[in-house]
Formats: structure tokens, C-alpha cells, sequence
């Protein structure tokens, strides 16, 4: 096993990562309305995630995405606080400390 990158998201991540979050919400049961499964943007995720102040990371293994995380200056949060958001890793990845260093 390789060690693994963490970068910032590239709009060649999109398909990967969403797909990703999903299989997460499926294996947990949350595959439910009103959860990252549904959001209209999880295919465009490298868009969204140019709002200002907003930052997704990505965690490669052997050139494979296996999860990311990023934060996000949510509506409504007071000015110069953002929101985890989106942190979803492969199960394989788990365990590692993988979470933390995103």
C-alpha cells in the first residue's frame, strides 16, 4: 500500500468523489432524502467549492480518490466561520488518521 496525497480538489475529481460519498451514505443507511446523497451539487463539487474562503481537499492512493473533506463559509455562520463539510472516505482508508490530517 502507498502512501497516501492529500490535495485540493480538481474538477476531474468530481465523478470520483461524489461517488464516494454516496457508497459512504449507503453503507451507513443515509442515503436518505435531505442528506449529501440528494445535493443537486455533488456532481459539481470543484465548482462549489470555488465560493470564496472555501477549501475540499482529496486523498489519493496509487492515483485512485478515496475521500476528501473541505470547509465551506456557510449562509448564516457568524463572519469568519466555516463549516466542516463533506468529509467522506473510502472504506479502506479508515482508521489511519486519514480524517484528521483532511
Amino acid at each position: 500500500m502507498q502512501n497516501e496525497i492529500i490535495r485540493l480538489l480538481e474538477p476531474g475529481d468530481n465523478y470520483s468523489i461524489a461517488n464516494i460519498i454516496r457508497l459512504v451514505l449507503t453503507e451507513y443507511k443515509a442515503n436518505k432524502p435531505g442528506t449529501a446523497y440528494f445535493d443537486e451539487n455533488l456532481f459539481g463539487l470543484s465548482e462549489v467549492f470555488q465560493t470564496p474562503k472555501s477549501w475540499y481537499w482529496i486523498v489519493e492512493q496509487d492515483g485512485e480518490v478515496m475521500g476528501g473533506g473541505g470547509i465551506y463559509p456557510t449562509k448564516n455562520l457568524p463572519p469568519g466561520y466555516c463549516e466542516l463539510v463533506k468529509l467522506y472516505l473510502d472504506e479502506q482508508m479508515r482508521g489511519k488518521g486519514i480524517g484528521k490530517k483532511l
